[in-house]
């Protein structure tokens, strides 16, 4: 499947026509074991469902990929400042990357243990969570390799863009939200029509560009 844009996405993932399908090919099973159909009728049967089963799947951009190259480098010129805890290094990376890149700790963590194993950093328990400082091996391989350019990760997002989309997508699916626990049947059903609609029409718009 392409992607318009590489990065990070959000999905969510939707059967249409799956009970009413299973519902005609178990109805057919039932009659066929009953009136001992043969395998042309059972054929004939199979191809003549009148629903369709299908499967989508909505993505929305969340934001870019992390970026690439040696994450031991950006680990210790945060930790060359001073010592920090895990989840404090994921808000730093954030805030110097302009919130270009914000690691999951299921990325994080692994990499500050085996920075740790390699005798590069060490931790410690401090109120329940542990503390990371920087050996004095893992100082001087800081002080002496190139500089973390932050600059380099929140190159080329248009932050102001990004904000509206999130902003406008927000809206959209909170004026949803509200009709589905307050209105009618009826107004669930408009409401829905509208959403479906839109989800074309924006697809439209890719299509129109190509």
């Amino acid at each position: 499947m392409d992607l318009p844009r590489p990065g990070v996405y959000n999905g969510h993932a939707a059967w249409s026509g799956r009970e009413a399908t299973a519902g005609y090919y178990n109805t057919c099973i039932q009659r066929g074991a009953e009136e001992q159909w043969d395998a042309e009728q059972i054929g004939a049967a199979w191809r003549q469902c009148p629903t369709t089963e299908q499967y989508s799947l909505d993505l929305w951009f969340v934001h870019e990929s992390e970026p690439e190259g040696d994450w031991d480098e950006w680990f210790r010129a945060l930790l060359k400042d001073r010592p920090m805890h895990g989840y404090e290094m994921i808000q730093e990376i954030g805030e110097r990357s302009g919130g270009a890149w914000r690691p999951s700790p299921g990325s994080v963590y692994p990499t500050l243990q085996l920075l740790e194993d390699e005798g590069l950093i060490t931790s410690a328990g401090e109120g329940g969570k542990k503390l990371f400082t920087l050996t004095e091996s893992g100082r001087g391989e800081a002080e002496s390799g190139p500089d973390a350019s932050w600059e380099e990760a929140g190159r080329g997002v248009d932050w102001e863009s990004a904000n509206e989309i999130r902003q406008a997508g927000f809206g959209l699916m909170e004026a949803f939200g509200q009709v589905w626990k307050t209105g009618s049947a009826d107004q669930r059903q408009k409401a829905l029509t509208v959403i479906n609609d839109a989800r074309k029409q924006l697809y439209l718009i890719l299509a129109d560009e190509r």
